[in-house]
């Protein structure tokens, strides 16, 4: 879903594993938007990106599963933020970058905190694990 010109609310309801990518075939549309991005997927028990994701502010949603970062996603501009929420682990092997970024997981583990000392989770931007924050 992209928009060059504003934002993005989606909402894609289906089970199982929900994936972002770019639109095959069609190089030129990629998970953008200019604004917001935002995406909520109630349904899904997996929602993962595997092509990059940005906006000014990324907000993606798995209130039911887990949320894999397997491409970066990066929030852009004055205001920037991504906010991943998911009722389990939030994991993957993409990278986070925005000036302002929240991980909210409901009852798993975010990242690999316990591995990290306070500042490789600061300077990476990387996941912390529940309960540790950078």
């Amino acid at each position: 879903m992209q928009a060059s010109n504003g934002s993005v609310y989606a909402k894609d309801t289906a089970a199982g594993t929900v994936t972002m990518q770019n639109c095959p075939g069609c190089a030129s549309i990629t998970n953008t938007a200019s604004g917001n991005y935002n995406l909520l997927a109630p349904n899904a028990s997996t929602l993962q990106n595997i092509d990059p994701v940005s906006g000014n502010q990324v907000t993606l949603s798995a209130p039911a599963g887990n949320y894999l970062v397997n491409a970066p996603i990066v929030g852009t501009g004055k205001n920037a933020l991504v906010n991943i929420t998911a009722n389990g682990n939030i994991g993957g092997n993409g990278s986070v970058n925005s000036s302002n970024v929240s991980f909210t997981s409901t009852t798993g583990e975010v990242g690999d905190c316990a591995a990290k000392t306070d500042d490789q989770r600061r300077s990476d931007h990387r996941f912390s694990k529940d309960k540790c924050s950078y």
